[in-house]
């Protein structure tokens, strides 16, 4: 057992995108990419429960030409989303 975390090698099957189509005729891609997984300080390496991922989220969208615009500049609050609905 070490008392370090060590990296565990993987090759990836597919890393694809999911879409979404919204009401308003957006659509939004997403993917999610793993870059790394670790095995956590003094799990044994071949039986290892536990292990942390380093990620990294894409979020791309399309919408038409109409829905563009120039941006108002208001911050909006944590509170101010929550509400929105």
């Amino acid at each position: 057992m070490s008392a370090f975390p060590y990296d565990i090698e993987f090759e990836k099957v597919k890393e694809g995108w999911n879409e979404y189509k919204l009401s308003d005729g957006a659509r939004l891609r997403t993917k999610l990419t793993l870059g790394k997984v670790i095995s956590p300080p003094g799990a044994s390496r071949e039986r290892a429960l536990e292990y942390n991922f380093n990620t990294q989220m894409m979020v791309v969208a399309y919408c038409s030409q109409n829905m563009k615009g120039t941006p108002s500049g208001q911050v909006l609050t944590p509170q101010d989303m929550q509400n929105s609905g």
